[in-house]
């Protein structure tokens, strides 16, 4: 199991957490402390070139799309 702790806010209350959580990382391996500045940073460069690929498209045509209830339709009537 994973969880993810995400702390946002840059300030004395915040740096304290931080700092419990690093020593807790030392003493227990299975806790582990990472920075990400950058928020989530998950998609490598080719997903993310994908994604924003696909992105552009979508929105230079918007029109040609469907609506939920057209795709609805279409598969209760299977």
């Amino acid at each position: 199991m994973t969880y993810t702790v995400t702390i946002s806010e840059k300030n004395p209350q915040t740096k304290a957490v931080i700092s419990r959580l690093k020593l807790l990382a030392e003493e227990f391996d299975f806790v582990e402390v990472t920075e990400n500045e950058g928020g989530l940073n998950f998609m490598t460069d080719e997903q993310r070139a994908e994604f924003e690929t696909r992105y552009a498209y979508t929105i230079e045509h918007t029109g040609e799309g469907k609506t939920w209830n057209e795709i609805e339709a279409k598969y209760q009537k299977s």
